[in-house]
């Protein structure tokens, strides 16, 4: 809306009142502001708003809005304090239970079969598998994620890092978002955290050992990891499985650090075959194409290349391509006609309609 505003598409912008715009004071101004600078007028069905500039007019603006934003305060603090009430028992509040847990009565009950699933992770990689190795062993059994999706590696870290998996129920852990924004992800101090609240799946020693090695690891990629650029990533599309290659960096016992691009389905979910490209090789090859390109462009060729990939891109559309052929005939056809004499506004809307239909295919 503020750029079709700043092109001047509409005139106006009208609200039912000034709560239906906003009940954010700052967002409020901001939106007047905007429309001010771009010349639209906003209009209120049932307030009057006035000229921002006057200091009256001001006033009773920023009264009428603080007030929505003092009642949307207020009920948010009902609504968290009538939650928190509820988390402070150890029921479920909702969204997805986790893998191996099922919800009966709001309470967590172990989902038996699943339970051997997050066993498994569990023990592995306390064992020190790599999350490859765990994929591989997950569906191999036949596991997947609650949903039915296959387990990834970044499924295994966040079921690794939930303290669900030795009882412990904990809630609002992290403040996400106030008042619909993202508000950092800083640990809340409003947080409940409630011991032997769910019926443990791992026990202490293997939850410990888990945690231990996450945080070595931790360590060792933040010191390790090399500071590489990766000009393709995410331009180059799996040809096995249509995923988007991203760039990876491996570094050798002897310190040697190689560049790659690697499958982003092959990498997460071990889902794919493809093989890795190596990165050097595949940027060079394409900047020396580049630099051929602008410094000798062969505009004949480039059109023909453009043209069939667009054709093949867009298989099984002759039908098309017919239907626009025979519209061009038609357009000639009409255009001959109107300068031979037959001038009539049905012609003309005929023109034009055909003309719009060639533009959409």
């Amino acid at each position: 809306m503020l750029a079709d505003a700043r092109a001047g598409r509409f005139e106006a912008v009208v609200i039912y009142d000034t709560s239906r715009g906003s009940r954010d004071i700052v967002d409020w101004f901001t939106f007047r502001k905007e429309m001010q600078d771009s010349n639209i007028k906003v209009i209120s069905v049932t307030e009057k708003l006035g000229d921002l500039s006057n200091p009256n007019d001001f006033l009773m603006e920023f009264i009428s809005v603080g007030l929505g934003q003092h009642m949307v305060l207020q009920t948010r603090q009902k609504s968290i304090a009538g939650v928190a009430q509820r988390a402070k028992e150890g029921v479920f509040l909702g969204g997805v239970a986790p893998l191996g847990y099922d919800v009966i009565d709001q309470q967590y009950i172990v989902n038996e079969r699943e339970a051997v699933a997050v066993r498994l992770i569990f023990d592995q990689y306390a064992e020190g598998k790599s999350y490859n190795t765990i994929i591989d062993a997950l569906s191999a059994r036949g596991f997947r994620g609650k949903r039915g999706q296959v387990l990834g590696r970044s499924s295994l870290n966040a079921i690794l890092q939930n303290q669900r998996y030795i009882g412990v129920y904990s809630w609002n852990k992290y403040q996400i978002k106030y008042m619909g924004k993202w508000a950092g992800g800083k640990l809340n101090p409003e947080a409940v955290t409630i011991k032997d609240a769910i019926p443990p799946i791992i026990d202490m020693v293997t939850w410990e050992r888990v945690q231990n090695r996450m945080k070595d690891n931790k360590r060792k990629n933040a010191t390790n990891t090399a500071k590489a650029t990766y000009l393709l990533s995410g331009l180059i599309e799996c040809g096995m499985c249509g995923g988007n290659f991203t760039g990876k960096t491996n570094k050798s016992g002897k310190g040697y650090i190689t560049r790659y691009y690697a499958c982003s389905n092959k990498y997460r979910t071990r889902n794919c075959d493809a093989k890795n490209i190596n990165a050097n090789e595949v940027e060079d090859n394409v900047i020396k194409g580049l630099r051929d390109y602008l410094q000798n462009p062969d505009f004949e060729a480039i059109a023909d290349n453009v043209l069939e990939a667009f054709e093949g891109s867009r298989g099984g559309k002759n039908k098309e391509r017919k239907e626009l052929e025979q519209l061009q005939v038609e357009l000639q056809n009409c255009i001959k006609a109107i300068r031979g004499g037959l001038d009539i506004p049905e012609m003309h809307n005929e023109v034009l309609s055909i003309r719009t239909r060639i533009g959409e295919l």
